[in-house]
C-alpha cells in the first residue's frame, strides 16, 4: 500500500492546472509582444503604415495616368515626399504635447480630405503640357498630413516595455524595435505592390464588359 497521499498519486486533470501557470505570460521573445501591447495593436499598427508607403507611388500613378504627363506625376510624387518629411516632425511634436490619440484622429481626417483633393484636382487638370499648381499643392498636403505611424508606435513600445524590470525590460524593447524595423521594411515593399494591384483591378473594371475572344 502506497504511503503517498491520494492527491499526489492521481494524475492532474486538465482542469486542475494551477491558475498562476495558466495565466503566466509567454516566455518567447516575440510571443511576449501581444501580451504587452494587446492582440490588436500589432495588426493595426502594421495596417496603419500602408497609406504612407502607398501614397507616393499612388500619386505618381494617378497623376500620370490622368494627365498623361510623367513630369507632373513625378513632381506630384516628389511633393508627397517633401510634405511627409516636413509634416512628420510637426505631428511628432504635437503628439508629445497632446498625446497620440487626438493627433492621429485629426491627422486621419485631414489626410482623407487631402487625398480626396488630390484625386479631384488630378481629374480636373487640363490636358497634358500644363502644370497645374493645385495638383502639386494637394499632393504636398496629402504627404504632410499623412501620419507617421512607425515612430509613434516605437514611442508606444518604449512606454510599454518600461513597465518591466531589469533584463526583461531591455530584452522586450530590443524585440519590439526589431519587429518595428521588420514592419517598416515589409510595408514599404508591400505598399507599392498594392498600388499596382489596385490600379490594375481598376483598369480592368473600367474596361468591363471584356471583349470576347
Amino acid at each position: 500500500m502506497s504511503s503517498l497521499p491520494a492527491s499526489l498519486e492521481a494524475p492532474l486533470a486538465p482542469d486542475s492546472v494551477p491558475v498562476s501557470a495558466a495565466l503566466a505570460p509567454p516566455t518567447g521573445r516575440f510571443a511576449r509582444l501581444p501580451h504587452l501591447a494587446g492582440r490588436s495593436f500589432i495588426p493595426l499598427g502594421l495596417f496603419a503604415r500602408l497609406p504612407l508607403a502607398m501614397l507616393t507611388v499612388g500619386a505618381l500613378t494617378l497623376v500620370t495616368s490622368v494627365t498623361g504627363s510623367y513630369a507632373l506625376g513625378g513632381t506630384a510624387a516628389g511633393a508627397v515626399g517633401i510634405g511627409s518629411a516636413l509634416g512628420a516632425p510637426v505631428f511628432g511634436a504635437l503628439a508629445d504635447r497632446r498625446g497620440q490619440r487626438p493627433v492621429l484622429l485629426v491627422a486621419a481626417v485631414l489626410n482623407t480630405l487631402a487625398v480626396l483633393a488630390l484625386i479631384g484636382t488630378a481629374w480636373a487638370a487640363p490636358e497634358a503640357g500644363s502644370f497645374p499648381v493645385s495638383v502639386i499643392a494637394a499632393a504636398f498636403l496629402a504627404g504632410a498630413s499623412c501620419p507617421s505611424v512607425g515612430p509613434l508606435a516605437r514611442v508606444r513600445w518604449m512606454a510599454l516595455t518600461s513597465r518591466g524590470t531589469g533584463a526583461n525590460a531591455g530584452r522586450d524593447l530590443d524585440t519590439a524595435l526589431s519587429y518595428e524595423g521588420t514592419a517598416d521594411e515589409l510595408t514599404f515593399v508591400l505598399g507599392p505592390a498594392l498600388v499596382g494591384i489596385l490600379a490594375s483591378l481598376v483598369a480592368l473594371g473600367c474596361r468591363w464588359p471584356w471583349p470576347q475572344p
